[in-house]
Protein backbone atom coordinates (compact mmCIF):
# COMPACT_ATOMS: atom_id res chain seq x y z
CA UNK A 1 0.00 0.00 0.00
CA UNK A 2 1.02 3.63 -0.36
CA UNK A 3 3.14 4.98 2.47
CA UNK A 4 1.45 8.09 3.90
CA UNK A 5 3.24 11.43 3.76
CA UNK A 6 3.96 13.82 6.60
CA UNK A 7 2.86 17.40 6.09
CA UNK A 8 3.60 19.90 8.86
CA UNK A 9 4.19 16.99 11.26
CA UNK A 10 0.83 15.37 10.47
CA UNK A 11 0.25 12.11 8.63
CA UNK A 12 -1.54 12.61 5.34
CA UNK A 13 -3.07 9.82 3.22
CA UNK A 14 -4.19 11.96 0.25
CA UNK A 15 -3.01 10.63 -3.13
CA UNK A 16 -1.90 14.06 -4.29
CA UNK A 17 0.56 14.23 -1.37
CA UNK A 18 1.96 10.73 -1.89
CA UNK A 19 5.75 10.65 -2.13
CA UNK A 20 5.87 7.45 -4.20
CA UNK A 21 6.96 5.15 -1.35
CA UNK A 22 5.31 1.82 -0.55
CA UNK A 23 4.83 0.01 2.75
CA UNK A 24 3.84 -3.50 3.69
CA UNK A 25 0.58 -3.76 5.57
CA UNK A 26 -2.15 -6.24 6.17
CA UNK A 27 -5.84 -6.14 6.88
CA UNK A 28 -8.27 -8.62 8.29
CA UNK A 29 -12.00 -8.54 8.61
CA UNK A 30 -14.27 -10.48 10.92
CA UNK A 31 -17.86 -11.48 10.57
CA UNK A 32 -20.46 -10.41 13.08
CA UNK A 33 -21.65 -13.18 15.33
CA UNK A 34 -24.67 -13.37 17.67
CA UNK A 35 -22.41 -14.36 20.60
CA UNK A 36 -20.50 -11.07 20.31
CA UNK A 37 -23.78 -9.17 20.21
CA UNK A 38 -24.87 -10.94 23.43
CA UNK A 39 -21.62 -9.91 25.13
CA UNK A 40 -22.02 -6.31 23.99
CA UNK A 41 -25.59 -6.18 25.29
CA UNK A 42 -24.38 -7.59 28.62
CA UNK A 43 -21.51 -5.11 29.09
CA UNK A 44 -22.86 -1.95 27.43
CA UNK A 45 -26.03 0.04 27.95
CA UNK A 46 -27.13 1.50 24.63
CA UNK A 47 -28.30 5.10 24.88
CA UNK A 48 -30.30 6.72 22.11
CA UNK A 49 -28.22 9.27 20.26
CA UNK A 50 -25.28 8.84 22.64
CA UNK A 51 -22.25 6.64 23.00
CA UNK A 52 -22.94 3.29 24.72
CA UNK A 53 -22.20 3.27 28.46
CA UNK A 54 -20.02 0.48 29.85
CA UNK A 55 -21.69 -1.32 32.77
CA UNK A 56 -20.91 -4.19 35.15
CA UNK A 57 -23.35 -7.08 34.72
CA UNK A 58 -25.08 -7.99 37.97
CA UNK A 59 -24.59 -11.71 37.32
CA UNK A 60 -20.78 -11.33 37.13
CA UNK A 61 -18.78 -13.98 38.95
CA UNK A 62 -14.98 -13.89 39.08
CA UNK A 63 -12.54 -16.76 38.71
CA UNK A 64 -8.75 -16.62 38.91
CA UNK A 65 -8.67 -16.85 35.12
CA UNK A 66 -10.97 -13.82 34.72
CA UNK A 67 -8.94 -11.96 37.38
CA UNK A 68 -5.74 -12.66 35.40
CA UNK A 69 -7.31 -11.41 32.17
CA UNK A 70 -8.61 -8.32 33.99
CA UNK A 71 -5.15 -7.66 35.45
CA UNK A 72 -3.51 -8.03 32.02
CA UNK A 73 -6.03 -5.70 30.42
CA UNK A 74 -6.72 -3.01 33.03
CA UNK A 75 -4.32 -3.70 35.89
CA UNK A 76 -0.97 -2.48 37.12
CA UNK A 77 1.34 -4.24 39.56
CA UNK A 78 3.36 -1.92 41.80
CA UNK A 79 5.56 -4.59 43.37
CA UNK A 80 7.91 -2.00 44.89
CA UNK A 81 4.93 -0.54 46.77
CA UNK A 82 3.23 -3.90 47.39
CA UNK A 83 -0.06 -3.16 45.71
CA UNK A 84 -1.96 -3.76 42.51
CA UNK A 85 -4.43 -1.41 40.88
CA UNK A 86 -7.35 -2.50 38.76
CA UNK A 87 -8.40 0.54 36.78
CA UNK A 88 -12.17 0.94 36.81
CA UNK A 89 -12.36 4.53 35.57
CA UNK A 90 -15.15 3.61 33.16
CA UNK A 91 -17.47 2.49 35.95
CA UNK A 92 -19.40 4.29 38.68
CA UNK A 93 -18.41 4.13 42.35
CA UNK A 94 -21.33 1.79 43.06
CA UNK A 95 -20.16 -0.54 40.27
CA UNK A 96 -16.61 -0.42 41.67
CA UNK A 97 -18.02 -1.33 45.11
CA UNK A 98 -19.85 -4.26 43.49
CA UNK A 99 -16.54 -5.39 41.92
CA UNK A 100 -14.76 -5.14 45.30
CA UNK A 101 -17.51 -7.36 46.76
CA UNK A 102 -17.06 -9.84 43.90
CA UNK A 103 -13.29 -9.92 44.50
CA UNK A 104 -13.92 -10.64 48.19
CA UNK A 105 -16.72 -13.18 47.72
CA UNK A 106 -15.42 -14.99 44.63
CA UNK A 107 -11.65 -14.83 45.17
CA UNK A 108 -11.32 -14.32 48.93
CA UNK A 109 -9.20 -11.20 48.45
CA UNK A 110 -9.82 -7.92 50.28
CA UNK A 111 -9.61 -4.80 48.14
CA UNK A 112 -10.52 -1.13 48.44
CA UNK A 113 -11.50 1.80 46.27
CA UNK A 114 -9.48 4.95 45.79
CA UNK A 115 -10.48 7.94 43.70
CA UNK A 116 -8.12 9.04 40.95
CA UNK A 117 -9.16 12.18 39.11
CA UNK A 118 -12.66 11.69 40.49
CA UNK A 119 -12.96 8.13 39.15
CA UNK A 120 -12.90 4.90 41.16
CA UNK A 121 -9.98 2.48 41.02
CA UNK A 122 -9.60 -0.77 42.94
CA UNK A 123 -6.43 -1.35 44.99
CA UNK A 124 -5.17 -4.57 46.53
CA UNK A 125 -2.48 -4.15 49.21
CA UNK A 126 0.07 -6.13 51.25
CA UNK A 127 -0.42 -9.85 51.80
CA UNK A 128 -3.68 -9.72 49.85
CA UNK A 129 -1.72 -8.30 46.93
CA UNK A 130 0.89 -11.05 47.19
CA UNK A 131 -1.78 -13.78 47.21
CA UNK A 132 -3.61 -12.14 44.29
CA UNK A 133 -0.41 -12.05 42.20
CA UNK A 134 0.46 -15.65 43.08
CA UNK A 135 -3.02 -16.90 42.18
CA UNK A 136 -3.19 -15.17 38.76
CA UNK A 137 0.32 -16.31 37.71
CA UNK A 138 -0.73 -19.70 36.29
CA UNK A 139 -3.18 -17.96 33.97
CA UNK A 140 -0.61 -15.56 32.46
CA UNK A 141 1.50 -17.80 30.21
CA UNK A 142 2.67 -15.09 27.82
CA UNK A 143 6.19 -13.76 28.37
CA UNK A 144 5.18 -10.28 27.29
CA UNK A 145 2.77 -9.99 30.27
CA UNK A 146 4.88 -11.60 33.00
CA UNK A 147 5.70 -8.16 34.42
CA UNK A 148 2.06 -8.01 35.56
CA UNK A 149 2.74 -10.77 38.09
CA UNK A 150 6.14 -9.95 39.62
CA UNK A 151 5.84 -10.90 43.28
CA UNK A 152 8.88 -9.53 45.06
CA UNK A 153 8.56 -8.76 48.72
CA UNK A 154 10.28 -5.46 49.42
CA UNK A 155 11.18 -3.62 52.57
CA UNK A 156 11.90 0.06 52.90
CA UNK A 157 15.43 1.02 53.98
CA UNK A 158 14.11 3.36 56.63
CA UNK A 159 10.82 4.41 58.18
CA UNK A 160 10.21 7.17 55.61
CA UNK A 161 12.50 6.08 52.82
CA UNK A 162 11.41 6.10 49.19
CA UNK A 163 14.22 3.72 48.23
CA UNK A 164 13.12 0.09 48.59
CA UNK A 165 15.51 -2.80 48.46
CA UNK A 166 14.79 -6.43 47.75
CA UNK A 167 14.68 -8.52 50.92
CA UNK A 168 13.70 -11.87 49.46
CA UNK A 169 11.95 -13.17 46.40
CA UNK A 170 9.28 -15.58 47.45
CA UNK A 171 8.10 -17.96 44.76
CA UNK A 172 5.19 -19.42 46.69
CA UNK A 173 3.65 -19.39 50.13
CA UNK A 174 3.08 -16.46 52.43
CA UNK A 175 5.68 -14.84 54.61
CA UNK A 176 5.48 -11.70 56.68
CA UNK A 177 8.26 -9.14 56.69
Amino acid sequence: SRKPSKINGKINHEIENWGGEWTLSGHFYTVTHPEFLKLRQKWYQERKGMRALKIVPTDLRLTWRTAAIWMCDDGCNYYDRRHATLYTDGFSFSEAEFLVDRIKNDLGISAGIVARTGKPNIKIYGDEWFEFIERIKPFIPWNCLQYKCVNRRVKKTGPKSDTPFLVQRVESGRQNF
